[in-house]
């Protein structure tokens, strides 16, 4: 549930997200060097989650994940 409410951003905002927050690039553990998806890719990216019936299994993947790093941080 959590995966699809990320997703919820517009592609093209998650990609001015990236490109003009560094908060945000630490937060994906992304630096300047790095390269950026364009918002078609992360559109493409979902969608092909979506026909793989993988969104359910990406968002218990990521929740638990999150719950790690809150109780590292803790």
């Amino acid at each position: 549930m959590l995966f699809n409410d990320i997703t919820i951003f517009l592609d093209t905002q998650i990609e001015y997200q990236i490109n003009d927050k560094l908060s945000f690039m630490r937060f994906l553990n992304l630096t300047l060097a790095n390269d950026i998806l364009y918002s078609k890719t992360v559109w493409q990216l979902t969608d092909r989650f979506k026909d793989l019936s993988l969104t359910k299994a990406l968002s218990n993947l990521f929740g638990k994940e999150l719950e790690i790093c809150i109780l590292e941080m803790s």
